[in-house]
């Protein structure tokens, strides 16, 4: 199932929390699904397009990344 573009889960994480998971990282790819998650808590992105806009990935990239928080959380999308 993919999301609509104006379809957001919960980010359940603090801004903190996500900052410091940022800085933490070495990988890229890691680093654009945390920053994907802070600017939509920080309220920098309404929709998925947006965030495609910023990070510089693909709607449906950004699609995916969601439905895989929403249905198992910040491990599993930092783990695929």
């Amino acid at each position: 199932m993919m999301f609509s573009q104006s379809f957001f889960p919960e980010v359940r994480e603090t801004l903190n929390d996500l900052e410091r998971l940022f800085h933490e990282q070495n990988q890229l790819d890691l680093k654009d699904k945390i920053a994907a998650l802070y600017l939509f808590k920080l309220g920098r992105a309404k929709n998925s397009a947006d965030l495609a806009r910023i990070i510089g990935q693909d709607v449906t990239t950004i699609e995916q990344w969601l439905e895989i928080y929403s249905r198992q959380g910040l491990k599993a999308l930092l783990t695929i």
